[in-house]
């Protein structure tokens, strides 16, 4: 939750200026994908900004989008781990990802914490 002014400017920044930027290049990486000889670099592109957005959101306590980061992070890391490429269902997955993370922003600008559906404790995924 938003305490202060002050955290509400940090939070205003890092959502303006890191993740915003970010999730143009982002995209367009995404819908480029088919294009990429070796899907290798891509990937590692696509898992550093996971991998880094994540840590950043456990430092705001944003709890739901570090859970949701940390997997779209582990199915990049099968990807490259494989040598696969994502197929277009999956681009696709990443690509809505990104639309509903913007959505889940723009809720906390609005109302100072993630959205309530977000803080609910999940299943893990995958075999018991």
């Amino acid at each position: 939750m938003i305490e202060n002014e002050d955290d509400s400017e940090l939070i205003k920044a890092f959502i303006d200026e890191e993740f915003k930027t970010h999730v143009i290049e982002l995209e367009t990486l995404l819908l480029e994908f088919s294009q990429f000889p070796d899907p290798t670099e891509a990937i590692n592109r696509l898992f550093r900004f996971f991998h880094n957005f994540k840590g950043s959101l456990g430092m705001f306590s944003w709890h739901g989008l570090e859970q949701i980061f940390h997997l779209a992070e582990s199915l990049l890391t099968v990807f490259r781990d494989r040598g696969m490429s994502p197929n277009k269902e999956t681009i696709d997955i990443y690509l809505t990802l990104l639309d509903t993370c913007s959505a889940t922003f723009d809720y906390i600008l609005e109302h100072g914490q993630e959205p309530e559906d977000n803080r609910r404790p999940t299943r893990p995924i995958g075999p018991a």
